[in-house]
């Protein structure tokens, strides 16, 4: 009988081998492979059997079919073993018990990786290329038998006497030790199963004191070591199994939830109507930021895709405005990876980054306080279907191992760290790599705490949004989308797409929104419904409101539809006034949800403020299970920061009659002095205040009056960020009510010193004495760094020291003095008229170089460095600084955050001979060339904090490799 299966089986192997040679001739490179005639699984099947019960019948002298008996021991009853005289019988007996198939191979690779006959395998394999290539054992045989079989390996002879004599009175006469494993597993008192086993081993331990084959004192430690060996080896393959089958899960389960993130609801149409982003997405115009450098490179999506693909476990943070599609592009890598094997991404090979890893696209926003990302993960799942998809345990613990053990193929798109409502430190550990640090995490984020993920990614991209071809292309992609590209034609001609930016004449400010795929996706709505546009942000959120109300009254099939967002009814204004009110709460603690029943007003307005369409109600599996209250959330951020916007809008219009005494009450409520200190400190607010700026127009004062107070450093986002957002027809009026504020409202000390400071800004900006302090001030934030180098290198006034502090103090973004023939008393004097003036400094980059500061003030250095909290980069190269003035600079900044903010200090070409090591450790990678360091120096610096200063030695290692060392002692 197994000479014919064999043969059969040989019959078709040859016609399978001349079918595969038949399919290497066909000129097309791809093969087409037929679909398998009925019979081949079991044919397969068939051959495999034969092939493995001749292995083990031609090595039963060796002991091999016994142990495989063994192997095999818990499969099958006593009465079955009785009747297998051959492994074709045990392999049949095994078949009718269900336990092998031609679909559950699995028993063929357990018993060779036990037996350790993997050239069995590999003669399978020559027969049948698809047996399955398994390194561990299935769970399908007891850790136990494992155990039991790997112990009696160990074995001596001699070991095999003892155990003999322990049980058989006389001794019984086995063919192998296969032969005696297998006696004792069947005896009727089974002294080696699960339970006794302690007991075989203790009563194994006592022969070492009897005179029947004593087992010596170095035999039994080495049984001891092989015992413990065995226990920690042997649960590492039925670990294995359940972690193929639950990889194999999480890997189908996320391809079909990344395909779903393919369709998306654009921002003001009803949630039933759904855009397919495959066909929508728009290449983004995407700059790579460099950690060592201020700069930026233009890249593209394909690029970072390689970048992530080339290095383990990368870390990338996106950083972008409300709006410019971080969000989209996260989907959009979602939807990509989930297709790579379909042919929808033929030829796509950017996306290969991901191949073979399970990516999880997560919402930051949806973390609880205390959660992490595995508990984020754990919302995603439905148990009980992996219950029945596995055949294993609903326990989540399972799939929390798995994760934890295979980090390397797991990759995070975790959008939105701009909308954490929690401090939670676990979001950092994923890039310090304390948490998932096998795995590749991608986090988006507005510019807003992300400090230290700059600080500790390995790629750092800031997406800004549409490029003039982008956005062609957009339109162009939208309205074919809906089936009309006439008026993806006539939009791009009222746009003047087509045109060069400086000669558009029709739509200047809509022009400048169009680069923010949110606003220009709304921009399309608008269009596709009125073919007119508004001529700028206000009026383009207005239309917004009126798209939001239509459609609410095409939902309720009233037939009347709202032309202008004057002419809505005053109910969804006042529903507008209260969502505002409610979504300001929620965002001064960078909250997005609001809770039903927090809401105060009448039933009416509450069902028109959740029905209007800015809102969603969020699904319950994004709820903890203690929430009982119904959470709804907006669309977008965006669109919260509009209401807002409106209401802050309406609290500076004033309270009327006209409201509901609902209404007027929630904008009564209002605490004017600490409400307005909030409005102007905290930074979640900021984009709302600008809307509220715009939706005041001319009467923007009444708003912008809150920032004239006696402290100065409310006058820099008033000019820099809040002035910008007034219209140029308004300005006038706006800051004329502001002057008269100042001069009604201001004590007399602080107008005394404002005109001071004037007097500074009006050297530097060359300006008529009728312009007013704000206005200055804007000139001062407009001004170049070459303005700054020119307008140094000719003062010669003696308070040259106050003047600078007075430009410096409203600067925003950069300061830059390099090579200006200043002096350190010049600094010292800056730096003390600064700290003077109160509140911190707003710079991001301060470059002093090359300046004679021998003898400036370490601790006013270190003083300067604590008034800027947004300092990234400090340059003091060549400055004739000494040891003495850093080792003070730094004792100044020890109680502060502020040197580990720097992501760039350079100190270049000072002598610091005279410095102490351990005070350099504390400098985050500076960059210290040229600047005559000792061995010794090292050495305090790497024994002080080896892990933090491994990057700033490598840097000077690399400065001063062919320089000479006076004493080098340290050891690496």
């Amino acid at each position: 009988m197994a000479d014919r299966e064999h043969e059969k089986s040989s019959q078709s192997t040859t016609k399978r081998r001349h079918d595969d040679s038949e399919d290497e001739d066909e000129p097309n490179p791809k093969k087409v492979v037929p679909s398998k005639p009925k019979g081949t699984a079991e044919e397969t099947y068939q051959t495999i059997k034969v092939v493995f019960s001749s292995w083990y019948d031609e090595r039963r002298e060796d002991g091999l079919f016994s142990m495989l008996k063994c192997v095999y021991s818990d499969l099958l009853d006593n009465a079955t073993f009785s009747n297998v005289k051959s492994t074709i019988d045990m392999l049949h007996s095994l078949d009718a018990s269900g336990n092998l198939s031609p679909q559950n191979l699995t028993l063929f690779n357990d018993a060779i990786i036990i037996t350790n006959q993997f050239g069995l395998r590999n003669l399978i394999r020559e027969e049948v290329e698809s047996f399955p290539d398994v390194k561990l054992v299935s769970s399908i045989l007891s850790p136990h038998r494992q155990k039991s079989i790997s112990f009696f390996s160990s074995l001596s002879d001699d070991d095999l006497k003892t155990i003999n004599g322990m049980y058989n009175n006389p001794n019984k006469s086995y063919s192998d030790r296969w032969d005696m494993l297998f006696d004792l597993d069947r005896r009727i008192d089974e002294p080696l199963n699960k339970d006794n086993w302690a007991k075989f081993v203790e009563n194994l331990k006592k022969t070492k004191k009897t005179g029947r084959g004593k087992i010596n004192e170095q035999k039994w430690n080495e049984f001891a070591e092989k015992l413990k060996k065995i226990k920690s080896e042997i649960m590492i393959p039925q670990d294995y199994h359940h972690h193929e089958i639950i990889g194999d899960y999480l890997l189908a389960k996320q391809r079909k939830l990344c395909r779903k993130a393919r369709r998306f609801t654009p921002h003001i149409m009803s949630n039933e109507f759904k855009v397919d982003i495959s066909e929508m997405f728009t290449d983004l115009e995407l700059l790579k930021k460099n950690k060592k450098k201020t700069d930026s490179q233009p890249t593209t999506l394909p690029d970072v895709l390689n970048i992530i693909k080339s290095r383990h476990a990368c870390k990338v943070l996106i950083e972008g405005e409300a709006g410019m599609g971080k969000t989209t592009l996260l989907r959009h890598i979602a939807y990509k990876w989930s297709t790579e094997t379909n042919e929808e991404s033929k030829g796509e090979i950017e996306f290969e980054a991901f191949k073979g890893k399970i990516v999880y696209l997560l919402n930051i926003r949806d973390l609880e306080p205390g959660a992490t990302i595995l508990n984020l993960i754990e919302k995603q799942q439905n148990m009980d279907r992996f219950k029945c998809k596995t055949g294993l345990s609903n326990d989540f613990g399972l799939i929390k191992q798995y994760i934890v053990k295979n980090e390397n193929k797991i990759v995070l798109l975790l959008d939105g760290l701009d909308e954490l409502r929690f401090e939670n430190k676990g979001l950092t550990h994923l890039f310090t790599e304390e948490d998932f640090e096998e795995s590749t995490v991608i986090i988006t984020s507005r510019p807003i705490n992300v400090t230290e993920f700059k600080n500790s990614c390995d790629v750092h991209v800031r997406v800004n949004g549409f490029s003039e071809l982008s956005i062609r292309n957009y339109i162009d992609k939208y309205f074919k989308y809906f089936e009309e590209p006439g008026l993806g034609n006539s939009l791009r001609e009222e746009l003047e797409i087509d045109k060069n930016y400086y000669i558009r004449q029709k739509h200047p400010q809509v022009c400048l929104l169009c680069n923010n795929p949110m606003l220009l996706s709304s921009i399309c709505t608008i269009w596709n419904d009125k073919q007119k546009l508004p001529s700028n942000r206000c009026d383009l959120f207005k239309e917004f409101f009126r798209c939001f109300f239509n459609q609410f009254r095409k939902n309720n099939e009233v037939k009347r539809t709202i032309s202008k967002f004057e002419d809505a009814p005053n109910e969804y204004i006042n529903a507008m006034i209260v969502l505002g009110k409610y979504m300001y709460n929620s965002l001064k603690s960078n909250k997005l949800s609001i809770r039903k029943n927090d809401l105060k007003a009448s039933q009416d307005i509450i069902d028109l403020v959740l029905n209007l369409g800015f809102v969603y109600k969020e699904p319950s599996s994004l709820k903890s299970n203690t929430e009982k209250n119904e959470v709804y959330m907006p669309l977008h951020k965006l669109i919260a920061e509009s209401l807002v916007g409106f209401y802050l809008y309406k609290q500076c219009e004033g309270v009327t009659n006209e409201y509901p005494e609902d209404v007027r009450t929630l904008l009564t409520e209002f605490e004017p002095e600490e409400e307005w200190k909030v409005i102007r400190e905290c930074e979640y607010l900021e984009v709302a205040n600008t809307f509220a700026v715009e939706f005041l127009g001319d009467d923007a004062g009444k708003f912008l009056k809150h920032w004239i107070t006696n402290e100065l450093s409310t006058y820099r986002p008033l000019a820099s960020i809040y002035l910008e957002h007034v219209e140029e027809q308004h300005y006038v009026k706006v800051n004329t009510s502001l002057n008269e504020y100042m001069n009604k409202n201001l004590t007399k000390t602080k107008q005394e010193q404002i005109v001071v400071i004037c007097n500074s800004l009006k050297v530097f900006v060359d300006a008529v004495d009728d312009k007013s302090f704000i206005q200055l001030i804007r000139d001062i934030q407009r001004t170049t760094e070459n303005d700054f180098y020119i307008f140094c290198n000719t003062l010669h006034f003696p308070n040259k020291g106050e003047i600078l502090a007075h430009i410096l103090y409203f600067c925003t973004q950069e300061f830059e003095l390099d090579n200006c023939n200043l002096s350190g008393d010049v600094m010292n004097k800056m730096i003390e008229e600064v700290g003077k003036m109160g509140g911190d400094l707003g710079i991001g980059r301060l470059s002093i170089m090359e300046n004679n500061f021998s003898n400036i003030e370490g601790t006013l250095l270190g003083c300067l460095l604590n008034m800027s909290p947004s300092l990234y980069s400090f340059n003091i190269k060549h400055c004739n600084l000494s040891g003495t003035i850093i080792h003070d600079m730094v004792k100044e900044c020890k109680e502060s955050s502020c040197l580990q903010l720097l992501q760039e200090f350079i100190l270049d070409g000072n002598n610091l001979i005279n410095i102490n090591g351990k005070i350099l450790s504390k400098l985050p990678n500076p960059s210290m060339e040229e600047c005559n360091l000792s061995g010794v120096i090292i050495n305090d610096m790497m024994t002080e904090n080896c892990d933090k200063v491994s990057n700033a030695i490598y840097n000077i290692l690399i400065a001063i490799i062919s320089a000479t060392l006076m004493v080098l002692y340290w050891v690496l």
